[in-house]
């Protein structure tokens, strides 16, 4: 994928899973570029725009921002409506599956009619109940259990790679939490995943992790890798 930052002439590239830098030097442009991405909306562009090696714009759905590893949750809106999509597609895939679901709906709805039959009443009762609603009231979850902030790292990573194969998985303000090593296996496992991702940070201390890096200077200059240590 491609990011093009509105006036700039270079656009930042993301293809063939390579990991990314872009180190931003001015804080105030900093702090702007990661609020446009927070805010991108692919139908409304402004000072961000992200697109795909076919030039079509990528859908806002398809952009994750992490602003923050350490208190990213792992169990969002936005993952648990992928996490239900593919259940139930899983289930309605399968004949079994699907008449197992709804024979359980329908003992339970039995059992709540039995216990209601002394009032004077009636009950209604969905015996056609959507799968997401249900996965909802029984709060089903990811079981994010983890250590170490980098064994959380590599889960969000196995997370979205299984649910949302084709996003652009934007992290910022998160190396600082790794040493070098730990970044390495990060980076080594967004590449495994096969995930398209940008890391942008307020600096360029980390460069020699990356495989390619985008400086913007102190004086508004897109510099790529290649010219940064001539510059």
């Amino acid at each position: 994928m491609k990011v093009r930052i509105k006036g700039f002439y270079k656009d930042i590239e993301t293809f063939s899973y390579k990991n990314v830098l872009l180190a931003i030097e001015d804080k105030k442009l900093f702090t702007n570029t990661i609020k446009n991405i927070l805010t991108y909306d692919h139908r409304n562009l402004n000072e961000i725009i992200i697109y795909n090696d076919e030039l079509e714009l990528v859908l806002s759905k398809n952009v994750i921002l992490i602003k923050d590893i350490f208190s990213f949750e792992i169990n969002s809106k936005t993952i648990l409506n992928k996490l239900y999509l593919s259940l139930k597609q899983i289930i309605e895939e399968s004949n079994e599956l699907v008449n197992s679901f709804y024979s359980s709906i329908n003992m339970i709805n039995h059992s709540i009619i039995n216990a209601a039959s002394e009032w004077s009443f009636d009950l209604i009762l969905n015996e056609q109940l959507e799968l997401e609603t249900y996965f909802k009231s029984h709060g089903i979850k990811i079981w994010a259990e983890y250590s170490t902030l980098l064994e959380k790292a590599l889960l969000i990573i196995e997370i979205l790679s299984e649910f949302m194969p084709d996003i652009l998985l934007i992290i910022s303000h998160s190396l600082d939490y790794f040493d070098d090593e730990e970044v390495k296996e990060i980076l080594k496992y967004i590449r495994y995943k096969q995930i398209d991702a940008l890391f942008i940070e307020n600096s360029i201390e980390r460069e020699s992790l990356f495989e390619d890096v985008y400086l913007i200077d102190n004086e508004f200059d897109l510099i790529y890798n290649k010219d940064i240590n001539s510059k």
